[in-house]
């Protein structure tokens, strides 16, 4: 069931990055050197994800659609990831919980057992 999970949950990411990387590669990228190339524009959205953030070329000719774009990637990406986060926690909660109600269960048979 795990593997199922996280299998969706890298095939949404992926296609949310490569999405993003599509539009801001031909957005931007014959002004911006840091969208050249898909594989550039892929790089610098990942480290966009993980917080290493750069600053704008000051020869951007787009600044309030660069402005726009790293905005919507940054809040998006990240509402993905805590979303993300919360169903792993939520899905392990409802594990636990499941296995304790089975313990409980076999507890009191065994008790019952006992004092029979």
């Amino acid at each position: 069931m795990y593997h199922i999970f996280w299998f969706y949950t890298f095939v949404t990411f992926f296609q949310f990055v490569v999405g993003f990387a599509c539009a801001g590669h031909l957005g931007f990228g014959r002004d911006n050197a840091t969208f050249a190339t898909l594989g550039s524009t892929l790089n610098t959205l990942l480290l966009w994800t993980i917080g290493s953030l750069s600053e704008p070329p000051s020869d951007t000719t787009h600044d309030l659609a660069y402005f726009l774009f790293f905005w919507v990637y940054i809040v998006v990406a990240h509402l993905i990831i805590v979303n993300v986060l919360l169903s792993i926690i939520v899905e392990s909660w409802m594990h636990v919980k499941e296995e304790s109600d089975d313990y409980r269960r076999v507890r009191k048979c065994l008790m019952g057992m006992a004092r029979a």
